[in-house]
């Protein structure tokens, strides 16, 4: 993740900075999606009367995806995303937990609980995903 960052030149700040980054990147994806022209003054982002061009078939905007694994980041996802990734749980060094609890059936269904209680009424509307790893074999 901290690679990824340092690829695109996007400052590896404190989670909190980027926690609030991406939710305000995700206003401004679903403004400059819409039909009128978007208007937006940010922390982190400054948009002016932009009026994107072409506008997507997709209506109100493409679908979202949004990779989480912490309770923070799986809550927001399931207030702004169409499709949430369920993740094992991000560090504050830019790594994924190598925890093997964090792939025990246990923990997704928690993970999980957390997405249905911060949706609400949307949870129906949102599309869960996992990516599945199998461990190499030795026989």
């Amino acid at each position: 993740m901290a690679s990824e960052y340092e690829q695109t030149g996007i400052p590896f700040d404190p989670p909190g900075i980027r926690v609030e980054r991406m939710q305000e990147a995700l206003h401004v994806l679903k403004g400059i999606f819409a039909e009128k022209p978007f208007t937006f003054a940010g922390q982190h982002y400054t948009i002016k009367v932009l009026d994107s061009f072409p506008k997507p078939f997709q209506k109100p905007h493409p679908a979202l995806l949004i990779g989480a694994g912490s309770n923070r980041m799986l809550s927001i996802a399931a207030s702004e995303a169409d499709i949430i990734g369920i993740l094992p749980k991000a560090l504050t060094n830019g790594t994924i937990s190598e925890d093997p609890a964090e792939r025990f059936a246990e923990t997704i269904a928690q993970k999980v609980e957390w997405i249905r209680q911060a949706a609400g009424v949307r949870i129906n509307e949102v599309e869960l995903c996992s990516l599945i790893e199998h461990g190499s074999s030795s026989h």
